[in-house]
């Protein structure tokens, strides 16, 4: 069907694991800011729209970052 291109299944397995650990990594650094949430709450005096606001903000600039970085 696609043409192996060299790649043996242990390599595609190793390659399969890198993406979903950078899947993954994406996901648990959001995590870090929702559970850090309360702290920048209490710093900042934020409603609970401008935490959206600060977590939508965050998301943001990182995968823009993310997308310049690929």
């Amino acid at each position: 069907m696609f043409p192996s291109a060299g790649l043996d299944a242990g390599r595609r397995w190793v390659a399969l694991g890198v993406l979903v650990c950078g899947a993954f990594l994406t996901n648990l650094d959001v995590l870090v800011v929702v559970v850090a949430m309360p702290a920048l709450r209490r710093g900042l005096g934020a409603d609970p729209g401008d935490q959206q606001l600060i977590l939508a903000g965050y998301q943001l600039v990182y995968g823009a970052g993310v997308v310049a970085g690929g």
